[in-house]
């Protein structure tokens, strides 16, 4: 059973780390929807499904400084709305009864939810 999540992040983190302006993500769960933030969030350019992958393109300068998954399958992290924090460095998804929405979203809306992932740039 594989984490799609997991999968998206540690391809993204790899890209960076080597420095690549691509990355080659496996379509699955909700890939697309999270690509979609990232992009809105200005953390990649862009992506294209491309045959049985999605190529994102990346962006160039090194803007995410961490990409940390909270929540895992057999340890799941919810925060109710008063737990969680605004922020300039920390960016982070949420699963959510209306849907993923981020840290800022959520806290807009008045509602918590699981916490899938941050991510920290400085």
């Amino acid at each position: 059973m594989d984490d799609n999540i997991t999968n998206l992040l540690v391809s993204l983190k790899t890209a960076y780390i080597m420095h690549k302006l691509f990355a080659k993500v496996r379509p699955g769960g909700n890939n697309e929807v999270i690509l979609k933030k990232l992009e809105a969030a200005g953390y990649i350019c862009g992506f294209e499904r491309n045959g049985s992958y999605f190529l994102v393109t990346l962006q160039p300068g090194f803007p995410i400084t961490s990409l940390k998954r909270v929540s895992t399958r057999g340890n799941r992290k919810y925060f109710s709305y008063s737990r969680l924090l605004r922020s300039n460095t920390i960016w982070g998804l949420i699963s959510t009864k209306k849907g993923l929405l981020t840290i800022n979203e959520a806290l807009n809306n008045g509602i918590g939810g699981e916490v899938l992932f941050w991510v920290l740039s400085f």
